[in-house]
């Protein structure tokens, strides 16, 4: 028998709406990204971001997709060990990938929750790579149909499309091999 233990769960989902607020809230980020300084600090990549610099939250112009992210976590939340605890949105900002960009790996442990929502991507513009807690002590085997051999597994960005895990999963974006900007938004949650 085998009993899976320590698993890492990882939510999908689209946002069927994505299409009414996409090119508007593109115009915003753009807006947005003129106006406000470069966010974050110690990386070795050059995107830019609004983290630590602007709250997308507070802006209700992402306020259907906001919503959107809000529910989804709330569901995930239940799912993973936090039912019926209070869900704070602690901060939020915006990914801004040009072509060549991308982001080493790294994860939001400050927090308990993290999302991430494309809004404008294509399918060259850099998966995000979820890696799995496996200490690598001997040369990793690796079987495409068995996942119990998987270090890392990569999702390919869509525009609508969510990603949710636990803030502990280290994470990474691989490079925009495309000729186009790809736009995600970040949100971080902590449970009360």
């Amino acid at each position: 028998m085998i009993q899976n233990l320590f698993s890492v769960p990882v939510a999908i989902t689209t946002n069927e709406k994505h299409n009414e607020v996409q090119d508007e809230l593109v115009d915003e980020c753009t807006k947005i990204k003129k106006e406000s300084k470069q966010g974050g600090s110690n990386w070795q990549s050059t995107v830019f971001n609004t983290c630590g610099t602007y709250n997308i939250h507070t802006n209700e112009k992402f306020n259907l997709i906001t919503k959107f992210v809000f529910n989804s976590i709330c569901d995930f939340a239940d799912i993973v060990g936090f039912k019926n605890r209070q869900i704070n949105c602690d901060s939020s900002w915006i990914n801004y990938y040009e072509p060549g960009d991308y982001q080493e790996e790294h994860d939001h442990i400050t927090d308990q929750l993290v999302s991430v929502y494309y809004l404008k991507s294509n399918k060259n513009s850099g998966d995000i790579r979820i890696n799995g807690p496996l200490i690598r002590t001997m040369p990793p085997l690796y079987d495409k149909n068995n996942p119990y051999t998987w270090q890392n597994f990569d999702f390919t960005p869509e525009p609508g499309k969510l990603i949710m895990f636990k803030s502990d999963v280290r994470h990474s974006v691989g490079n925009n091999k495309s000729d186009e900007t790809r736009i995600s938004l970040a949100y971080n949650f902590k449970v009360i």
